[in-house]
């Protein structure tokens, strides 16, 4: 994923503290219904042997992401905090 220089964080600590304090997480992942998404809370945790520590979380029996997902493949996690974008379409300002 593209992400300019001015806003990439190399502070290992700094983005597991965001990880820890936002751990709601959007997974997306290549699955054999071509592309998905899913919503997951996970942990950061320490890991012996692991150079960044290893994320834990548990998909529910009913969502079929963990059953049509490619682990073999690499995946995108998002994390994002509550002043993540709106788009002003849903303001109260809007001049529609």
């Amino acid at each position: 994923m593209y992400t300019p220089s001015k806003f990439k964080h190399q502070d290992l600590q700094e983005l597991r503290q965001f990880v820890v304090q936002n751990p709601f997480a959007i997974l997306v992942a290549a699955t054999s219904n071509g592309g998905d998404a899913s919503y997951l809370p996970l942990i950061w945790a320490e890991e012996d042997g692991a150079e960044f520590g290893c994320l834990y979380g548990h998909f529910a029996k009913g969502n079929r992401f963990w059953k049509n997902a490619h682990p073999e493949q690499s995946w995108l996690i998002i994390f994002q905090n509550a002043g993540h974008y709106i788009s002003a379409n849903f303001s109260r300002f809007s001049s529609k």
